[in-house]
């Protein structure tokens, strides 16, 4: 995995950039596995509102954790970005807390049942709370995942919010429509075991301006700059395809906007 080759980016030159230090548990905040017998679907969630694993077929992961970082913490390839506009302010948290931004305060589960949880962080300044839903849709089967973003501030601003995953590395397509992107693994005409990863917008986002994103080279975007290194298609051969949605809009003051993203396979 490109394990974050140049530490985001050179970590974003408007923040310095902090090593795994949150005194949280490690792995997984919850776990979803459905019934035997059922639609197969398993994935877990972070105590930072990231998945750290995603499989709908048994042993096939579509987001891995395959990686053990510090600790023993398990890294899986997805996470999310906010951008204050103006003045500029990045915040982030990619690989479950192996590559964030020393400006969030700690996260905390608000709720939980069989089938979804809602975790929510505020940025250490206080001006945002990001509310993040993930529900297991086990007809499709799939992830979703409900982003609801809060200025919790007296004046509006403006928000880039911004969704990331790193497909497997035997996935060597990937490209991208305006409300989805995906990478794939090409079939043969005789086994035709194709499969893919897809990050999909979910229904009508609040956001003045949303679009999905492949991008190319140096690990996860800048949510101030996310569509730096985007391209329309690329074959990836020996690395992760690096998949993504980013939305865009003013935030009045002490309301929330939400979009909604669907984590499925390509089957």
């Amino acid at each position: 995995m490109f394990r974050t080759i140049v530490y985001f980016a050179a970590c974003i030159a408007v923040l310095g950039c902090a090593m795994p230090s949150h005194a949280q548990q490690l792995d997984c905040a919850y776990t979803f596995a459905s019934a035997p017998g059922a639609t197969y679907l398993h994935f877990c969630v972070s105590p930072t509102e990231t998945l750290i694993q995603l499989q709908t077929h048994p042993n096939d992961d579509l987001i891995s954790e395959s990686y053990i970082g510090f600790g023993g913490k398990r890294e899986g390839a997805e996470g999310y970005g906010l951008c204050n506009e103006s003045p500029a302010m990045a915040y982030w948290d990619y690989f479950n807390d192996y590559s964030f931004s020393s400006n969030w305060d700690d996260a905390s589960i608000v709720s939980s049942t069989a089938k979804s949880v809602k975790i929510a962080r505020t940025t250490s300044d206080g001006n945002w709370t990001l509310t993040q839903t993930f529900t297991a849709d086990t007809i499709t089967p799939a992830v979703k995942l409900t982003m609801a973003l809060k200025n919790n501030t007296k004046t509006a601003r403006v928000a880039y919010l911004v969704r990331f995953a790193g497909a497997p590395t035997t996935f060597y397509n990937a490209s991208s429509t305006g409300g989805m992107t995906f990478a794939w693994r090409q079939s043969s005409p005789v086994e035709n075991e194709g499969d893919g990863l897809v990050v999909q917008n979910y229904g009508a986002p609040k956001f003045g301006f949303m679009n999905s994103y492949v991008w190319l080279g140096g690990g996860p975007p800048n949510p101030c700059d996310f569509a730096a290194h985007a391209v329309s298609e690329v074959q990836v051969y020996n690395s992760t395809g690096e998949l993504g949605m980013a939305y865009v809009g003013s935030v009045a003051a002490k309301q929330t906007k939400s979009a909604t993203i669907i984590y499925k396979g390509m089957f």
